[in-house]
């Protein structure tokens, strides 16, 4: 496996002290580097109670490439990383770690009765097993919020501001192909980091170490203060390759607010499908502005369509947010409540105009379903190898 994705401060450690006796290290250098290091043990002993191990059990239907014949329900097991957020037990996912999963256990550091300090124990040792259930997914986000039955757990606190900079030193923690409370040492290489520029999500990118079984993982600082949570990597190999990236924290924030207080996070309906402007698009279709979204489509009866949009309109802004791009449109429709008119600013052509919008209720989301409304107890109809759920009109 490549190891080249790790921060040049690991490198510099064993290279300064492999050097040290022939070439008269530095007292002062090397207290600086024990001084970071204490840092960095402090900052693990901090963080390693809020962080939990997650295992899921669900079934599937084995395909021709598996094991069993083709079309048999089989068992699937899946692990991967979350923590708390809260001191009644509630935890942050990913959703991709516990999508159709029927029973999810989550393995967290025992450290006492209440989970406070014992001596001589790490947050590593016997660990303690809960039975999770789903409160709400973010399919947009690729976020769950789960809960466990415990009071009084370490959790991070989601309120405080805390922003990720390029360059600066962080640490993911998770559990790499199962390894429970490991921490990996890095740099954050980018924020606001987009894979594509119609992907209305933004990532913090960081060449931290991170396999698979970190998703779900926080990304803190040398604080200790959350930054982000781990959620993919871009590899060749199936491996780390230095190019990680995490959810960050503000994202974080709103999707845990909107799930604790609804079980779903509601963004209202414009009934568009939007593209951000290219240099190709602006000369290709001969526009007069810059910057903006493109409007490519206008669903038919939709609150887009009533409004008067049409597609090659160019939106500028959305209320009082300007919108330069699919980001920024994603981030002021959030801000915005489903039935209240708001203002919008487009270019048709050479012609600036203002539209008056009405956004529509959100759409219920089929995903949520498996996720958090169909269990084992309940739907599982074993003899016909299926699950069996009512549906509502929505």
């Amino acid at each position: 496996m490549r190891r080249l994705y790790k921060s040049w401060l690991p490198a510099s450690l064993g290279l300064l002290i492999l050097a040290a006796p022939a070439m008269g290290a530095n007292p002062a250098s090397i207290r600086e580097l024990d001084r970071i290091s204490g840092e960095t043990e402090s900052v693990s002993a901090a963080v390693g109670p809020k962080v939990v191990q997650i295992v899921t059990q669900s079934l599937k239907v084995a395909g021709t490439g598996d094991e069993q014949p083709a079309g048999v329900l089989v068992a699937e097991r899946g692990r991967g990383s979350g923590f708390f957020v809260a001191s009644d037990g509630y935890l942050i996912t990913n959703a991709h770690v516990v999508a159709n999963a029927a029973r999810i256990r989550v393995l967290a550091p025992t450290l006492g009765p209440t989970l406070g300090p014992t001596p001589g124990a790490t947050a590593a040792d016997s660990p303690r097993e809960y039975i999770a259930s789903v409160v709400g997914i973010d399919a947009d986000n690729d976020l769950a919020l789960l809960k466990v039955e415990v009071q009084g757990v370490p959790f991070f606190d989601l309120a405080h501001v805390a922003t990720a900079r390029q360059g600066q030193l962080v640490l993911a923690f998770g559990s790499p192909m199962g390894l429970a409370q490991s921490a990996s040492l890095g740099m954050v290489s980018a924020v606001d980091r987009q894979l594509n520029p119609d992907d209305p999500r933004a990532y913090i990118q960081t060449d931290a170490s991170m396999n698979p079984g970190n998703s779900g993982g926080p990304l803190v600082d040398l604080e200790g203060k959350l930054l982000g949570i781990n959620t993919m990597i871009l590899s060749q190999s199936g491996g780390s390759e230095g190019l990680g990236f995490a959810v960050p924290l503000d994202v974080i924030r709103h999707s845990y607010a909107a799930l604790r207080a609804n079980g779903s996070v509601a963004r209202p309906r414009m009934g568009i499908q939007p593209r951000s402007l290219t240099a190709d698009l602006i000369a290709g279709l001969g526009l007069k502005v810059r910057q903006g979204v493109l409007v490519e489509d206008v669903e038919p009866y939709g609150p887009a369509a009533a409004a008067g949009l049409l597609p090659g309109d160019v939106m500028l802004s959305l209320g009082a947010e300007p919108v330069h791009t699919v980001r920024d449109l994603y981030r002021a429709e959030y801000a915005l409540s489903a039935g209240a008119e708001v203002e919008l600013a487009i270019m048709r052509g050479p012609d600036a105009r203002l539209l008056r919008i009405t956004p529509g209720a959100a759409r219920e989301n089929p995903s949520a379903l498996s996720a958090s409304g169909v269990t084992e107890r309940d739907n599982l109809v074993f003899r016909l190898g299926m699950y069996g759920a009512t549906l509502t009109p929505a």
